[in-house]
């Protein structure tokens, strides 16, 4: 907000956003170089991490302060691993200040060290982050949002409050299944594990980090949470890379002769390369780039909207265009039929 406040423009917070993602990014290498060891592996997963469908909607669509949870949880995980515990709880609570589900994802890291690593700093990140995503979700949230959410509003089929949703979702799962069993939800899937080459198998228990925000986006009856192209898998994103590094680490264990292999090597980094790039050209917002001129023009006539259209005026627009008038008092966003989220 500081830095916002001297330089406001809308331009400030794309900045601001690429500068995060590129900070998770080198957290994401660290975190590698910490498990894997091997500079290769490391620097490839970094270059998929970067052009990952799970944060790419981040730099191509809209600007979402939750987009700092990225670099807090990646560096957050690598002073994790390199035993720097007090520096990555700190990281994490900041992680968890930046959006109501981190505490779900910092609470299953906690199990995570409960069984893995360290019992009692798992206890407190545990109990830290399932009774902050507890507190907000249960009772503070309720108390800002008087009229409903419109977060829960797309789990209003298990019911209209949290605790019977809950227990629909353990007691009926007819109703689970039916809203699971849709092409787009399997698709989602492919977009996050195929790019990684599936490996995350390799890792069950570094799964459950990511388990319940996954279970989150297949669950939400709004096409756009579980299309893997904008803003709601970033935690779901640190996992599977983390989870991935995690299956890698096993089967080096385990098959250290398979990764001296040269043919098994050279065949399964083609393989990754390939799907990888399969992935980048058929991404939906791809043509943000190519039509870099368009975009200018663009952003050029929002620009002049934005010279004419009083500060106080209450604005109407789709979410492309709503983080360019963030300094008019009231915006109301809508959904434009023309957006396809599969």
């Amino acid at each position: 907000s500081i830095i916002y406040k001297l330089l406001p423009h809308t331009l400030t917070l794309f900045v601001l956003q690429t500068l995060a993602v590129t900070l998770s990014i080198v957290g994401i290498f660290k975190v590698g170089v910490t498990i894997l060891k091997n500079p290769s592996l490391e620097l490839l997963f970094s270059i998929i991490y970067s052009w990952y469908w799970g944060i790419s909607g981040l730099l191509l669509f809209d600007f979402h302060v939750e987009v700092l949870i990225l670099p807090f949880i990646s560096w957050g995980l690598f002073f994790m691993l390199t035993n720097k515990l007090k520096m990555s709880v700190i990281l994490f609570f900041l992680a968890m200040l930046c959006k109501e589900d981190v505490g779900i994802f910092i609470g299953m890291l906690g199990l995570y060290n409960l069984v893995k690593r360290n019992f009692r700093y798992g206890l407190l990140l545990f109990t830290m982050g399932f009774l902050w995503s507890g507190l907000i979700v249960f009772k503070i949230m309720p108390l800002i949002r008087t009229e409903g959410l419109d977060t829960m509003a797309r789990y209003s089929y298990l019911g209209t409050k949290p605790s019977e949703m809950i227990k629909t979702f353990f007691i009926r799962p007819d109703i689970v299944i039916a809203e699971v069993l849709f092409l787009h939800k399997f698709s989602y899937l492919l977009k996050l594990f195929l790019p990684v080459g599936g490996l995350i198998i390799l890792a069950p228990l570094a799964c459950l980090l990511f388990l319940p925000t996954l279970l989150l986006n297949i669950l939400a009856d709004y096409p756009a949470q579980s299309s893997a192209t904008y803003q709601y898998d970033m935690l779901n994103t640190i996992g599977i890379f983390f989870a991935t590094f995690s299956g890698i680490a096993w089967f080096n264990l385990k098959y250290p002769e398979a990764l001296k292999r040269k043919s098994f090597i050279y065949f399964s980094l083609i393989l990754v390369i390939l799907i990888n790039i399969i992935f980048v050209v058929n991404h939906p917002l791809i043509d943000r780039i190519y039509n870099f001129e368009f975009r200018k023009s663009d952003f050029q006539s929002v620009q002049k909207a934005r010279s004419i259209i009083p500060k106080s005026a209450i604005i109407s627009t789709s979410n492309n265009l709503g983080s360019h008038f963030i300094e008019n008092e009231k915006l109301l966003l809508f959904d434009p039929k023309w957006i396809d989220y599969d």
